[in-house]
């Protein structure tokens, strides 16, 4: 019974994360106790994620770091591949660009021991993303490439999408226009295809 009620949480709580209700997360996380969340890696992290997005990076952080010790101390690599490349994420939001780009490159890792390949392409995206903005286009274009593939191999689409918009920018900022043009028409064409008018 705790089982099945600990998975219909993670269930309730992936979903309303996922189609962006990060209050709704708040607000149906903040009815259980500390201990509760805490015993539990994934709600932790869905609750840092979910005060992230609202911009409450403090208290983001400090979820996703509770993730981070319990999936640690579970052996979930799943968990603490996705923490790590959140927290880089709130680095890299807060600023602190060094910080986040050892949290990406972490997460990577930690996302090729468990083959998790989506998390491995969200690591290599926010890499490449990372290395465009110090200038290093080729660097980025390199760690997009590894994105791409990882993300196709999710069957993640939108994933996918945003790497091709990505690796366009890369490709105009490096003098590509050719290859930048390809690549943001083909971001074009699979945003498209999954309906998501924000990347179109």
């Amino acid at each position: 019974i705790v089982m099945q009620k600990a998975l219909a949480q993670i269930g309730h709580a992936q979903k309303l994360s996922n189609t962006g209700q990060f209050a709704g997360v708040v607000e149906f996380l903040d009815r259980e106790s500390r201990d509760t969340l805490e015993r539990s890696p994934t709600l932790a992290l869905l609750k840092g994620i979910a005060h992230a997005r609202l911009g409450d990076y403090e208290q983001g952080r400090e979820w996703v770091v509770v993730s981070l010790e319990r999936s640690r101390e579970m052996a979930d690599g799943h968990v603490e591949a996705r923490a790590l490349n959140v927290l880089g994420a709130i680095g890299f939001e807060r600023g602190i660009i060094e910080e986040a780009a050892l949290r990406f490159g972490q997460g990577l890792e930690a996302a090729k021991l468990v083959d998790d390949a989506a998390t491995m392409g969200r690591c290599a995206n926010n890499l490449g993303i990372r290395a465009n903005l110090r200038g290093d286009h080729l660097a980025a274009i390199a760690s997009f490439i590894r994105a791409l593939a990882a993300f196709e191999r999710a069957g993640l689409v939108r994933g996918t999408a945003e790497t091709l918009h990505n690796m366009g920018i890369s490709y105009r900022d490096n003098g590509d226009y050719p290859r930048a043009l390809e690549h943001a028409d083909r971001a074009v064409q699979t945003a498209t295809e999954t309906g998501d008018q924000v990347l179109i």
